[in-house]
């Protein structure tokens, strides 16, 4: 377990990168025959500016701020502190630059990428949007794998799928 630990912000980045790559692959092509079956319309070029795109990246870490303070207050009604003391453990000895790239911008990327452009879009075009919300929301939730990631990561995921 401490060789994982030593390794584990460096091996949540290279699966996030080993991730998005096939995901934008599958996503291009999702995304043509959406646009092709005209459940889409085609982007329009100059649509967004940079300054919405920091916008987007700001709320994104607000929103993630938050999560950790609902982490935080269940952890204390749950009486566990197994989740803090694990990523004590994976951070002990990190850089904060590497752990803000791999853990804060690949990660995240990553994860959007699948549960946001290919899950949420694909369920968009099959039921109506809360129900894609909601379904897209709780898979992301159960990805994270433990109870107190689960309730933010759920409300976080219905959020971003929401926006």
């Amino acid at each position: 377990m401490e060789t994982y630990y030593s390794c584990s912000v460096l091996l949540i980045g290279i699966s996030g990168l080993l991730t998005i790559l096939p995901v934008l692959h599958f996503y291009k092509k999702d995304r043509v025959s959406r646009v092709a079956g005209g459940q889409v319309k085609p982007y329009v070029k100059g649509q967004k500016g940079v300054r919405d795109y920091l916008l987007l990246l700001f709320m994104g870490a607000a929103m993630a701020q938050f999560g950790n303070l609902i982490v935080s207050i269940v952890q204390v009604f749950l009486q566990s502190d197994t989740y803090n003391e694990t990523f004590s453990v994976m951070l002990q000895g990190k850089s904060l630059a590497e752990t803000i790239y791999w853990m804060g911008i690949v990660a995240p990327v990553a994860e959007e990428a699948v549960f946001r452009w290919l899950v949420y879009a694909r369920l968009r075009d099959y039921m109506r949007m809360p129900a894609a919300v909601l379904i897209s929301g709780l898979l992301f939730g159960i990805y994270h794998g433990n109870i107190e990631q689960f309730i933010y990561a759920s409300i976080l995921g219905c959020l971003f799928a929401y926006f």
